[in-house]
């Protein structure tokens, strides 16, 4: 397909303008889905036995609320340098700061992208009184999801935090609301041993165990089990754990505390506190699948990653991001790949679960990021600065 060259919007202040500016963006998203499927649906691919890959999505991109992380988000890409990095429902006003302007129809058209690639999401999900809330700002993604017309195209998995499971002894509305999610159509299941399972993964962070059950991993453990339970009683099947956690170590002690079935991490690679190159800094997000085989006597989801360039996140930090300390250089990054090294990425992905089919019987992949652009830099959904899509092209070609 020929590159397509996109300019970030001319500023609109008309209200007529606005519309017909919006009908405009409406009309390039399908332009572009419709180049991308044109695309996908000429390409001789066997799909059968192909991977299952579920791109993180973190969305901080859908509100405007003056404390919501999508308020901090449009603040760190409004810089003139990182602006190419915005979703394309982004509106610049004249001195070019965003307003996240998102719609059924911009949303459809990620739908549409991720189903060209061939990818499942996991939501990272949010909520409120230590359950799951779809009223949550950092939910509207799921909400546009649930709504669309179209949302069969893209599966989608949940990522579910231990602040959102209850508490001790009162967490049967949190589990409630975790099975009824579970229950929509398109929600993603992997095969094993010939059982359908869904897929559910749960990220570990040992300040909201604590939050929430006392530190106590005991404790934690059964609102899992009654999600397993209610899961199996309700024909869903038995649900497929995998926790998410780091060092390689500690998701395993987590996964036998809880009696997941895998482990995996959330963020793949290391840094090394220097500028660093793809072609440097790639070999050491394969070198944490092998930890991560090593360490545990279960299954293992290799995580992808889709870039390293944290400047503008460092530059800009949001609240509640504390990484960066004040007068922070920001040269702790590295150089986001070219189309061909995430090729190259995916490749080396399915080799490995290829030789390694016992410690990945499900073929699931996990990638870092559909949607933190201010974080890698280098995010899977079309942006300014990747309006067609061209790293979604280059790993379908690998996926199919």
């Amino acid at each position: 397909m020929a590159a397509c060259t996109y300019e970030l919007p001319a500023v609109n202040t008309n209200k007529n303008q606005k519309a017909d500016a919006e009908m405009i963006r409406i009309l390039f998203y399908r332009v572009i889905v419709t180049a991308l499927l044109s695309f996908w649906s000429h390409a001789a691919f066997a799909a059968s036995d192909s991977a299952i890959t579920c791109a993180i999505r973190w969305d901080a991109w859908y509100t405007n609320g003056p404390n919501d992380p999508g308020h901090y988000t449009a603040v760190a890409l409004s810089k003139p340098e990182w602006r190419a990095r915005a979703p394309l429902h982004a509106q610049f006003d004249s001195s070019g700061k965003i307003t996240w302007a998102p719609s059924q129809a911009t949303f459809d058209a990620e739908i549409r992208a991720a189903h060209g690639a061939n990818f499942c999401w996991a939501y990272l999900v949010y909520g409120k009184n230590h359950m799951i809330d779809l009223e949550n700002s950092m939910m509207k993604g799921l909400a546009f999801h649930r709504s669309s017309a179209i949302k069969s195209e893209v599966k989608y998995a949940l990522m579910t935090q231990a602040t959102l499971l209850g508490v001790e002894n009162n967490y049967n509305d949190a589990v409630n609301a975790t099975i009824q999610l579970m229950r929509d159509d398109n929600y993603q299941h992997i095969s094993l041993q010939g059982a359908s399972r869904p897929l559910l993964f749960f990220f570990y962070d040992p300040g909201d165990v604590n939050a929430a059950f006392g530190g106590s991993l005991e404790k934690l453990k059964k609102p899992i089990d009654s999600i397993r339970k209610t899961s199996i009683e309700q024909g869903l099947g038995n649900p497929y754990i995998v926790v998410l956690a780091g060092p390689a170590a500690k998701a395993e002690a987590v996964r036998k505390a809880l009696g997941a079935d895998a482990v995996s991490q959330y963020i793949a690679g290391n840094r090394n506190g220097h500028v660093m190159s793809w072609a440097q800094f790639e070999p050491t997000i394969e070198a944490d699948w092998n930890h991560y085989a090593a360490a545990t006597s279960a299954d293992v989801v290799p995580t992808l990653r889709s870039g390293a360039d944290i400047r503008a996140r460092c530059q800009t930090s949001p609240p509640f991001d504390h990484r960066f300390p004040p007068n922070d250089k920001c040269e702790n990054y590295t150089v986001n790949p070219t189309n061909e090294e995430l090729k190259a990425e995916f490749k080396d992905a399915l080799l490995w679960i290829e030789r390694h089919r016992e410690k990945d019987p499900t073929r699931l992949l996990l990638v870092y990021a559909w949607s933190e652009c201010d974080e890698s830099g280098n995010c899977l959904m079309p942006t300014y600065g990747d309006p067609t899509g061209q790293k979604l092209l280059a790993i379908s070609e690998v996926l199919h």
